[in-house]
């Protein structure tokens, strides 16, 4: 085994490259509605299949009146991925940082909290901690909903730091220990970690769909969207 310490990018360099995937994804938006055209050539065509197969993904678990919540779902998927994959590069993942998952997440818990109180109003927010106002149950409910309220966001950044840390664990065995001229076992770790990127970027925004969805969902569709997210979870357990 190493005796080396697996080291992980700081804040600092993770705020760099943030800023640099952010930039990249500018320049490909703006590249992309720059100059449309009638006739699509081949970036924009690249474009409206992407925007168009993640908003189709993404609002089959935001609801009926989840469109205005595409672009958010949208952009942290990219930047996730785009920040994952740099563990193939010499550089260093973002997401590799548990401070920048927790940022993210964080972000979506106060952004559910938000719509959640302007699509039911603070009554009915606050009504939905009590349960089926049984007062006897109203102190469990309230404990339980809370709790499930602030395992959201560590269960999102937990979730997405662990399986990029895995991953470039495995890396650091694979260089360190196995012969560096072992170019096969190189190629399919970094597979895996392309795979692994793409995997954890789509859970992460699905998830945050499936909360979104859940918090300005009528409360007749509410039931449907705990089995959706139940089954993603499934799926993500299933992936580890």
């Amino acid at each position: 085994m190493p005796t080396e310490p697996l080291e992980h990018p700081s804040l600092v360099t993770c705020i760099v490259y943030g800023l640099l995937i952010s930039a990249v994804l500018l320049g490909f938006g703006i590249a992309a509605v720059s100059n449309p055209q009638r006739v699509p050539g081949r970036l924009q065509n690249f474009f409206e299949f992407t925007i168009s197969g993640l908003r189709n993904l993404f609002m089959g678990l935001l609801g009926p009146n989840g469109a205005a919540h595409v672009p958010v779902v949208t952009a942290l998927f990219l930047y996730i991925l785009l920040a994952n994959l740099l563990s193939v590069t010499p550089g260093k993942a973002p997401t590799s940082n548990l401070s920048v998952n927790l940022g993210m997440s964080i972000f979506v818990f106060f952004y559910v909290q938000y719509w959640s109180i302007k699509t039911k109003g603070f009554a009915g927010y606050l009504k939905h901690f009590t349960g089926p106002g049984i007062w006897w149950l109203v102190p469990l409910f309230l404990v339980t909903e809370i709790v499930g309220a602030l395992a959201q966001p560590l269960s999102l950044a937990m979730r997405l730091y662990g399986n990029i840390y895995g991953e470039d664990y495995i890396s650091y065995i694979v260089t360190h220990v196995v012969n560096p001229s072992h170019i096969p076992a190189q190629i399919l770790v970094y597979f895996l970690m392309l795979f692994t990127g793409v995997l954890q970027a789509g859970i992460f925004a699905l998830l945050s769909s499936a909360y979104i969805g859940l918090a300005t969902a009528d409360h007749s569709h509410d039931g449907e969207h705990g089995h959706t997210e139940d089954a993603i979870l499934s799926g993500t357990t299933a992936s580890h």
